[in-house]
């Protein structure tokens, strides 16, 4: 049982490391991209992935909510009981 245990809390700090990579590799391409790419890619994710965008990058969603004066991750959370 405790093998089991250490295992499984290797798996889980190992799928953290992943996650975290992921993260820091998809920050730099935002950072690469020339402005108006950037705000392409960005609008784009805001309306196709709203509640993705909301949940990992908070401060761009709220940015472009603000920009756009909508707010549509709130539409795929309203449509759930539908």
């Amino acid at each position: 049982m405790t093998l089991f245990i250490g295992l499984v809390i290797t798996a889980i700090v190992a799928w953290l490391i992943v996650l975290q990579y992921r993260r820091q590799r998809r920050e730099k391409l935002f950072r690469k991209l020339l402005p108006p790419e950037f705000f392409a890619v960005a609008t784009e994710t805001f309306f196709e992935k709203p509640v993705q965008m909301k949940i990992r990058l908070r401060e761009l969603y709220e940015q472009l909510r603000k920009y756009y004066h909508l707010d549509p991750a709130d539409w795929h959370s309203s449509n759930k009981g539908v």
